[in-house]
């Protein structure tokens, strides 16, 4: 087993209080830069262009004032054939760089920059032509093929990775890390899966690697000996063919005397959803029983990565000798101030990271945010926390869903008075319900948390207490927000087929997903089901799901082109969900179809595929109807009539959505109060 380094001697920086967690808190030296302690916020996109300057900036402010360790910056192009909005190709960015570092020079925390080259895997090629690659295979998410790299173009993008170095060294950052994961183009060039060459580039895993060698002596003859530069890995390619853990590791360690980090990571494009999982598919620390095997053999100092959302995990990893840094990405965007709540033995108060990728990833190409925490993406727009008012009022909040929650957080931490009513005996929502549903538990934490904060916070709440005009009139609020949700529609509402109904009779065969899962009725005994998805989401997998565990035989009727199709980004939020369900023995699919008639006497549902004028009868002991919800907007006009003060309906009580608008709406409001 692999000690872990003690690299450093400096002086941990703290509240005076004995570190819980020694190995993690201990600083680390890479070449000249000093890491603090070996918390990392590796490589991600969040699409706020550097040249714009305060988004990126203060998005990274929020992490370095919350005493992350290393940052690295998402991926900048270095070359022309690729672009992302960090430019490190033009000399542009070396201002670009200077005005970011001078703002985060008041914080204890080393920033680098990843130099990227996507490959066939690149959005687009503005020189013209397809993207560039080692060999003619296309990646397996856009489908272009690719033009194979000419001996020029190879020493072109050498060059350009070069001259990307020297701007960020000029710009006045810490380091440089060069992508060689991912199926990235240097990846295309290192496994077999996609080199194909017969040249100097290709064929034997010496000549596989020239591609990497050549620009890691080029960038370092840039730079010079004392500038840290690194390398990311995938251990793991995870596709037949592709590199795997054996092959990764003496790849890395030819490279060793020419880097000062190895970042080791996990997966590519072949599946995508494994690169980033989602919390129902993969648990904590998934990453690690492929990356260590690299790791725990390599003598330059180590960074893993993989669903890693505590300290208390990150200090097991690097007492353990299982890398030296440790990359808290998600867990970072949920809560920035993590390290320093952790430090500060205020563990209990981290927001946590509910993996649903929804913010995060699936939003990548824009609208970046995480759904648990409503300022992420948005520092330079909102600080955080919200400033405190001059002017406190007492707030009445009906509905202690996560808008709910959210709006009480928000306004009591301003400084208001806040009562919150929540009709049932628990906080949660509809929340609390998915929570239930299979490999769906992390969904609960957040509102866990949430209450766990506006209790610490002083909120009264007051439970089995609806929001009623009488009670409205009792408290005697200067304002009241209702957030009381909605409720599934049983009626035969559909998208495609807006003016269909059920009649009565046939209702009787018609449940919810509240049913499936015991909240406000029973499904009962139910051999045969169809579940008519009209919505997409994850609410229809859920349903699907706890009937295959309570050995139901399944029909899932959906107006899409796949399961889960209605889900942001559904390649990196559903695809774990498709790969469980894809091929279950009980389960029969029935993509771009509706739901046309129930006959209660038979048992029997018909249904059409859109457009074909086909048709099918099938048996059902029960329909399970997972659509538009109802807006429960009687409330909201019950209180109006008989107070005169401002009452403001957010959620899914003003419009049924996701969890993220939910959230983002109970802070919005509970910021403008």
């Amino acid at each position: 087993m692999r000690a872990p380094r003690e690299v450093s001697t400096t002086e941990q920086k703290g509240n005076g209080m004995a570190e819980r967690y020694t190995s993690v808190f201990t600083p680390l030296r890479l070449n000249e830069v000093t890491i603090p302690n070996r918390i990392v916020r590796t490589a991600h996109t969040t699409h706020q262009p550097l040249r714009t300057g305060s988004g990126l900036i203060d998005y990274h402010v929020a992490r370095a004032r919350g005493g992350v360790g290393l940052s690295i910056l998402g991926a900048s192009s270095v070359h022309a054939s690729a672009p992302m909005e960090i430019a490190s190709h033009e000399d542009s960015v070396v201002p670009q760089y200077q005005r970011f570092a001078d703002a985060l020079a008041p914080y204890d925390m080393a920033v680098m920059q990843q130099l990227w080259h996507g490959g066939s895997a690149a959005h687009h090629n503005p020189l013209g032509g397809p993207p560039w690659s080692a060999s003619d295979i296309p990646n397996p998410r856009s489908g272009v093929t690719p033009v194979p790299m000419t001996k020029t173009m190879i020493d072109d993008v050498v060059a350009g990775f070069a001259a990307a170095a020297g701007r960020v060294r000029r710009g006045g950052l810490h380091g440089v890390e060069i992508h060689a994961g991912h199926n990235y183009l240097v990846a295309q060039f290192l496994s077999p899966l996609t080199n194909h060459r017969t040249d100097d580039y290709g064929g034997s895993p010496a000549n596989r690697l020239r591609f990497l060698t050549e620009i890691l002596d080029a960038v370092r003859r840039e730079v010079g000996p004392d500038f840290p530069v690194g390398v990311r890995f995938s251990a793991d390619e995870d596709v037949p063919g592709g590199l795997t853990p054996d092959d990764t590791l003496p790849i890395a360690r030819a490279i060793e005397p020419e880097v000062d980090f190895i970042d080791v990571s996990f997966g590519g494009y072949y599946r995508f959803h494994r690169m980033m999982a989602t919390a129902d598919g993969y648990g904590l620390g998934y990453e690690l029983p492929s990356s260590t095997r690299v790791t725990r053999h390599l003598s330059v100092p180590t960074i893993v990565s993989g669903r890693i959302m505590t300290i208390e995990h990150a200090d097991r990893i690097v007492s353990s000798g299982d890398a030296d840094m440790v990359s808290m990405v998600r867990a970072l965007i949920a809560d920035p101030e993590l390290v320093a709540k952790t430090r500060h033995g205020a563990e209990e108060r981290i927001r946590p990271c509910i993996g649903t990728n929804e913010g995060c990833v699936a939003a990548r190409r824009g609208n970046f945010g995480c759904v648990v925490n409503p300022d992420a993406g948005r520092e330079h727009q909102q600080p955080s926390p919200a400033p405190r008012t001059d002017r406190p009022k007492r707030i009445l909040i009906g509905g202690g869903g996560p808008a709910g929650l959210e709006a009480a957080r928000t306004a009591a931490l301003r400084g208001h008075t806040v009562v919150l009513h929540e009709l049932t005996g628990r906080l949660g929502g509809q929340v609390a319900i998915a929570a239930s549903a299979p490999y769906r538990a992390d969904f609960g934490a957040h509102v866990q948390w949430l209450e766990q904060e506006v209790r610490r916070l002083g909120v009264e709440v007051k439970l089995r207490t609806p929001l009623e005009p009488d009670t409205v009139a009792a408290a005697r609020p200067d304002v009241v927000v209702v957030a009381t949700g909605s409720a599934p529609r049983t009626d035969g509402f559909t998208v495609m087929r807006p003016r269909h109904r059920f009649s009565p009779e046939q209702r009787r065969l018609v449940r919810t997903s509240w049913d499936v899962f015991g909240f406000g009725g029973r499904l009962g005994p139910a051999s045969r089901a169809v579940v008519y998805d009209d919505a997409g989401d994850f609410e229809g997998i859920s349903v699907v799901e706890k009937l295959l565990a309570d050995s139901a035989e399944i029909v899932l009727v959906t107006r899409h082109d796949a399961i889960g199709a209605g889900m942001p980004e559904p390649a990196s939020t559903a695809q774990a969900a498709r790969e469980r369900l894809a091929g279950h023995p009980r389960l029969t699919v029935h993509t771009h179809a509706i739901l046309t008639d129930i006959s209660v006497e038979a048992k029997t549902v018909d249904v059409e595929w859109l457009g074909s004028g086909r048709r099918a009868c099938v048996d059902a002991d029960v329909v399970v109807a997972v659509g538009t919800n109802q807006p429960s907007a009687e409330v909201a006009d019950a209180v109006r009539d008989g107070f005169e003060g401002d009452v403001h309906v957010i959620g899914d009580a003003l419009t049924p959505g996701r969890l993220r608008t939910a959230i983002e709406q109970g802070a919005l409001i509970g910021r403008t109060l």
